[in-house]
């Protein structure tokens, strides 16, 4: 799907209403980012891409 078809669909949800479309836009753009903020702090720290500390090696 186009940006464009995405456009026309929030456009039809909204009944042409371009102020409506475009606050249920930012709407939706708020939650995502907060839903990556709240996704990111839940994965655990074996998928967070951290470079480990080498060990030592003796001998």
């Amino acid at each position: 799907m186009c940006v464009d078809d995405d456009l026309w669909q929030v456009l039809e949800i909204c009944k042409g209403d371009y102020k409506a479309a475009l606050r249920m836009v930012l709407v939706a753009n708020a939650y995502y980012e907060e839903e990556i903020v709240r996704l990111k702090a839940a994965a655990s720290n074996g998928y967070q891409r951290v470079k480990q500390p080498q060990k030592k090696q003796v001998g």
